[in-house]
């Protein structure tokens, strides 16, 4: 009897099919895990733009800026990166509101629409009592 050296080739098939099998059953698994993990990011990007929107109120007797964009950069640093969806697309900034004191708690500032962009969103607001709604 000769000494078997190597693997058959129906041996490294078999392995390959059911590494294939475990691949398949965990790709989706670290797929939801991953957009998971992006939706939490949104919302602390809502958390971190709704900071900086009650400090420039604060700091101006209850005015809010025009839209995002006209918020000064010192209240939150890199707020060009903050202020993005999943997709990278910048949040919607209710232009209606101009005084934070004067709104009820329960006015949307900011969103994540997706309706409006189109894209990929979470739908997550930002109301003015500083409370991100994830339950979209």
């Amino acid at each position: 009897m000769k000494n078997k050296k190597g693997f058959t080739l129906v041996e490294l098939m078999i392995v390959m099919v059911i590494i294939g099998i475990l691949l398949s059953l965990l790709l989706p698994g670290v797929f939801t895990a991953r957009q998971e993990a992006l939706k939490t990011q949104v919302a602390s990007n809502l958390r971190q733009v709704g900071i900086a929107l009650y400090a420039h109120a604060k700091n101006s007797n209850g005015a809010l800026p025009a839209n995002l964009a006209a918020l000064d950069p010192t209240y939150i640093e890199g707020i060009a990166d903050i202020n993005k969806n999943i997709d990278g697309d910048p949040f919607t900034f209710n232009e209606a509101t101009s005084n934070l004191y004067s709104l009820s708690a329960s006015t949307v500032l900011v969103t994540d629409d997706s309706i409006i962009s189109g894209t990929n969103a979470t739908g997550y607001t930002l109301r003015a009592d500083g409370s991100v709604n994830t339950s979209i």
